[in-house]
């Protein structure tokens, strides 16, 4: 979806969110946007030169322990862009921009339903240690944050290759969480190349992707992923999957 391909006073809206964005002007060289949100999520116009980005709030800014308070704190870094991009006019910088923001809202807008309310599963029994490999910085915020919630100990990388040096230098975790669509050293080299290794036979990899494994020639066997999940996921599924999953290796989720 593009912010520009709309008409001025159309309204783009993220329902889950409780978040709506309304195109005030449209032109060649400006757009004009109104941002509705809840009250938790602030809203803060940014008076800043085009290219000073230091304003924005910092990754480390946005640390939670809490998966819906991630949403809404990505959904503020995200808001506060598309301040700024209204004051920009420049319509390629605007585009690429509000493009970029749209892409993260509707993967937070999707989400959110699946990750409210946390506490309806209960915490692991004793620690477990996941690898998140994907390359959605906002994902695999919101995947570390619920599974630290279940007393689970999580390290995040971004591709593929991150994920073989890990599990090079440091002890296998019990389980990877591995987003497939990833543009560098995707899912299914990934799998491949962690099944070449004899001492990761008994590690678990759950695939996670919005397509069937067949589009990736990886199978849902003993060379490939133990679980397959079909996105958005349900974390519920998921963390009963993870501690008590069968020893079958022939399971695609929803």
């Amino acid at each position: 979806m593009l912010v520009l391909s709309r008409s001025p006073q159309e309204s783009i809206e993220f329902p889950n969110l409780g978040i709506s964005i309304k195109v005030l002007q449209l032109s060649r060289s400006r757009v004009r946007l109104g941002i509705d949100a809840p009250r938790d999520v602030q809203v803060r116009r940014q008076e800043l030169p085009p290219d000073d980005f230091s304003g924005l709030p910092k990754n480390s800014d946005l640390h939670s322990t809490s998966p819906i308070s991630d949403h809404l704190r990505s959904a503020v870094q995200s808001l506060q862009k598309v301040q700024l991009a209204a004051e920009i006019t420049d319509s390629g910088q605007v585009l690429a921009l509000l493009t970029r923001i749209i892409r993260d809202l509707e993967v937070l807008d999707r989400q959110v339903q699946y990750w409210s309310p946390p506490s309806t599963v209960p915490p692991v029994q004793g620690e477990r240690r996941a690898l998140v490999v994907d390359d959605n910085e906002n994902e695999a915020k919101l995947l570390a944050s619920f599974l630290r919630l279940k007393q689970f100990q999580v390290d995040s990388v971004y591709n593929g290759a991150d994920a073989l040096n890990y599990l090079a230098n440091h002890e296998t975790p019990d389980v990877i969480l591995l987003d497939m669509n990833m543009p560098q050293y995707n899912g299914g080299w990934t799998v491949r190349e962690i099944r070449r290794d004899a001492k990761f036979e008994h590690l678990k990899v759950f695939a996670v992707s919005g397509a069937h494994p067949a589009e990736y020639g990886v199978e849902v066997g003993p060379g490939g992923c133990d679980r397959w999940f079909q996105k958005p996921i349900n974390p519920s599924t998921l963390v009963d999957e993870i501690i008590h999953g069968s020893n079958s290796r022939e399971s695609v989720l929803n």
